[in-house]
């Protein structure tokens, strides 16, 4: 090989090596940035972690379009304290030209589907009954409080029931109770398992999430959230 083709080889890899280095700077300046704007669209606890996937990342800039964007977080949806969001956006779009002048009113989501996690311990001070206490049990939702029966006293009285979706909203549907063994009769039961059904809404969910599923695990209720053609508005 030539001294002038080593001088152009030698040439080319560092160049690419500059790139490579450029393009992993500037995925860490746009996680930043992209972390403050999809911030202001949800009541985020603290800043979420935000990551941008793909390569060439300069590529996507100049696009105005980024492929995938993973946002993790701790949120609080409506009555629902410290629910945690784990979404994957698609097709993120923002122009350039706003990111140049720091002038990022919306963000364009063409699809998104996201995890939001409530504890047993938020959805249970969501639900408002006091002594209220939930686990998951195979598949379902253990639910126990003391409870003061007419002409028996206070009874430690467990339930077991589905958890469920509405539009905006997830609910406890009881299938079964038991007030400590003793033959109380479902009359005497029926204001405690009206007052664990009632709906705990999850209004304005972030990037357009629609809940779709939900189900009971060992750590919380986990609702599957999707959207599509989303605009987020920033602050």
């Amino acid at each position: 090989m030539s001294r002038r083709a080593r001088i152009i080889l030698i040439s080319i890899v560092a160049l690419i090596a500059v790139l490579a280095v450029v393009d992993r700077v500037s995925v860490a300046v746009a996680q930043n940035e992209a972390a403050n704007e999809l911030a202001s669209n949800a009541d985020f606890v603290r800043k979420p972690h935000v990551s941008v996937s793909g390569f060439p990342f300069l590529t996507q800039v100049v696009g105005g379009r980024y492929d995938d964007v993973r946002v993790t977080g701790t949120l609080d949806v409506g009555e629902v304290h410290g629910a945690q969001l784990d979404a994957r956006l698609r097709g993120v779009h923002v122009a350039l030209s706003d990111l140049v002048k720091n002038d990022v009113k919306e963000i364009k989501i063409d699809s998104a589907l996201a995890a939001v996690t409530v504890s047993y311990a938020g959805l249970a001070q969501a639900i408002g009954v006091p002594g209220l206490t939930l686990a998951g049990s195979n598949g379902s939702v253990q639910a126990s409080a003391g409870v003061d029966l007419p002409g028996v006293g206070t009874v430690n009285v467990s339930a077991r029931a589905d958890v469920l979706i509405s539009t905006t909203a997830v609910h406890l549907a009881v299938r079964s109770i038991n007030a400590a063994g003793l033959p109380v009769s479902a009359e005497l039961l029926q204001p405690f398992v009206q007052s664990i059904q009632v709906p705990v809404d999850l209004p304005s969910l972030p990037y357009g999430l629609k809940l779709v599923s939900v189900r009971s695990t060992s750590s919380g209720v986990v609702a599957t959230t999707t959207a599509q053609g989303a605009v987020v508005a920033t602050n």
